[in-house]
């Protein structure tokens, strides 16, 4: 593999950047939500993400230590913002460059030009002559629920989760909303059309409500029969529900989500649960920094030689915004995991955010696996220390178009590792990332 010196991948890097910005810099500006005329929208985005990882926290000769992530998106609205219909089509095209050894799971970095989202809606302002508004969709979409713990539309993952089905949206502005939908996931194929023929089936509801002052609630059931296996056999249901206070300033804030998981996982009894606790506060000054504490516990499989299985699965939730960067790094999952964590973010220009994050992990059951890192010892010697890390980002929108973001993340393994390999191994990870985005709209 070919070496390529920093200033040639820079240099790359400022064309693509430049190149993107100037194109859009020379577009009308998109037409007003107001305009009748306004029938065709179309926007585009393109990232490009180079990362390094030095002693990589998985067995020696697994994954890659760097590569340069490209992902490109065109998306066009079809469809006058006051008629009743619309068409939504997206394209997506995800890349690895310079990639020194295979990815882990290539799914997660490499999907080749496909489309992504192709919906047609029909939305109702004043349904049935109420005040209330309900939309119907059918097509293939993404899906972001709640807090994107248990689905979401990937921002860091190079590729992104997708579903063939129908979504229906209920609700009173501001007040509440019941999403419900029945759906196929997308079965990403890196260098073919993606299809959900083998994905199985996944379907849910999801009510979210304003209560008091900063409070909202929110409940949910969702269901997942993928008998032919994308991961594994799984047929349960993911239940649970969530507390929140949003942040303002000289007021504390928080969170609590409870989910519990039923049903059958490779022909064992299912029985998974999974908690989040937050504590948050906002300090007057003039970056508003915000302090927060954080647990989470996902339960793992206490006993790998009964018939049960009590492994949480988070479905398809991203976890780069609560657990550690993604990439080619990202060593923790929400399974077999116990973390609290302390954060604080602030934003000391309008353009600029800047974030520190420390958490430690342990295993919440021995003899279960440490998800994503290829080690397991079902006998429980190794214990349950995996490590502490420490996280510090910065995003700087340089230009209305342009945003610019740095991170790197420094992993200290707890004894695990090196109990595990008989003393043969302690990595200590480090992972740096350096990310350009330039997004914006081309046609109206």
């Amino acid at each position: 593999m070919v070496r390529w010196s920093l200033p040639l991948r820079l240099g790359l890097a400022a064309v693509s950047v430049l190149g993107g910005v100037s194109a859009i810099a020379q577009t009308p500006v998109p037409c007003s939500h107001s305009s009748e005329t306004c029938w065709l929208q179309l926007s585009v985005e393109q990232r490009g993400r180079w990362e390094q990882l030095h002693d990589s926290f998985r067995p020696e000769t697994d994954g890659p230590s760097r590569t340069l992530a490209l992902r490109s998106r065109v998306r066009a609205q079809v469809g006058r913002p006051h008629t009743p219909l619309r068409l939504t089509v997206e394209l997506q095209d995800a890349r690895g460059l310079f990639t020194d050894a295979p990815f882990i799971d290539p799914t997660d970095h490499v999907d080749e030009l496909d489309i992504l989202q192709a919906i047609i809606q029909l939305r109702d302002d004043r349904w049935g002559g109420s005040t209330l508004f309900t939309e119907l969709g059918a097509g293939r979409f993404t899906l972001d629920l709640g807090r994107r713990r248990l689905s979401a539309r990937n921002r860091m993952r190079n590729t992104t989760n997708a579903f063939d089905g129908l979504q229906w949206r209920v609700g009173r502005d501001q007040l509440w909303t019941l999403d419900t939908f029945l759906s196929q996931p997308v079965v990403i194929r890196p260098s073919a059309f993606d299809s959900s023929r083998n994905g199985g089936r996944f379907w849910g509801a999801v009510y979210t409500g304003s209560l008091l002052g900063r409070t909202d609630a929110e409940g949910y059931y969702l269901g997942l029969s993928d008998e032919v296996g994308i991961v594994t056999a799984r047929r349960y249901t993911t239940f649970g529900g969530r507390l929140s206070i949003r942040p303002k300033v000289s007021r504390f804030d928080g969170e609590v989500e409870v989910v519990r998981q039923r049903g059958r996982t490779q022909g064992l009894t299912h029985r998974a649960h999974y908690q989040h606790l937050e504590l948050g506060y906002t300090t007057h000054h003039r970056s508003q920094p915000r302090v927060s504490l954080h647990y989470d516990h996902a339960s793992g499989d206490e006993d790998p030689t009964d018939n049960r299985w009590g492994q949480f699965d988070t479905l398809f939730g991203a976890r780069r915004f609560e657990l550690n960067p993604t990439g080619i790094y990202g060593p923790f999952v929400r399974s077999n995991l116990r973390s609290p964590g302390l954060r604080v973010a602030t934003t000391p220009h309008d353009n600029l955010q800047l974030t520190g994050f420390y958490r430690v992990f342990w295993l919440a059951a021995r003899r279960d696996a440490w998800v994503e890192s290829g080690w397991h010892d079902p006998t429980g010697r190794a214990g349950h220390s995996l490590g502490r890390q420490i996280e510090v980002s910065a995003v700087w929108r340089l230009l209305p178009a342009l945003t610019l973001e740095t991170g790197y993340a420094h992993l200290r393994t707890g004894s695990y590792v090196e109990r595990v390999t008989g003393g043969t191994r302690s990595p200590n990870p480090h992972f740096f990332y350096v990310l350009w985005e330039v997004a914006g709209h081309l046609v109206n």
